[in-house]
């Protein structure tokens, strides 16, 4: 069965296809496929299109531009999914705050919060800067009175002495 995506509107396959039984559709229908699917094998089962001829194809020119215009409408679409459940998670939380659900409401709009985050190249947690000078000296003046208390319960314990 032939899938069907939303096409890129594309110059790309401009001039493309002369006497080749397949269409610039078919070109279009395949990069988008290969792109979600990842492998022409899959992309033969859907469309009929034999893996060899993707193969030769992933090194024209026009392949690459297609694929990269495929790619954000694919983006977007993944962008689209992960806000939708942003928005149906902060719904839920608001909605039952007060019920057991709202922690795994809230984990689930992090968690798309994050691969937005993640899809605009923007960090995914917030760092602290923390005195390290100051917490390395309490940990050397620490350790400096353990090895004092050491040293003083071994010199309390009597020595043993041989007979």
């Amino acid at each position: 069965m032939v899938e069907t995506v939303d096409k890129p509107v594309s110059t790309a396959l401009d001039g493309v296809g002369g006497t080749s039984p397949w269409t610039n559709e078919d070109r279009r229908l395949a990069a988008m496929l290969y792109l979600t699917k990842g492998s022409y094998k899959a992309v033969e089962r859907a469309t009929g299109i034999p893996d060899s001829t993707l193969g030769l194809w992933s090194k024209t020119e026009w392949w690459a531009e297609l694929t990269t215009e495929c790619k954000g409408i694919v983006e977007g679409e993944i962008r689209s999914g992960y806000l939708a459940v942003v928005k149906a998670g902060t719904k839920q939380a608001l909605e039952a705050m007060d019920k057991a659900n709202t922690s795994q409401a809230m984990t689930a709009s992090a968690i798309a919060f994050d691969k937005i985050r993640l899809l605009d190249n923007q960090p995914t947690s917030i760092g602290i800067k923390v005195d390290s000078g100051g917490v390395l000296s309490k940990l050397e003046e620490l350790s400096d009175r353990l090895n004092q208390r050491e040293a003083s319960v071994v010199s309390d314990i009597p020595a043993k002495q041989e007979s």
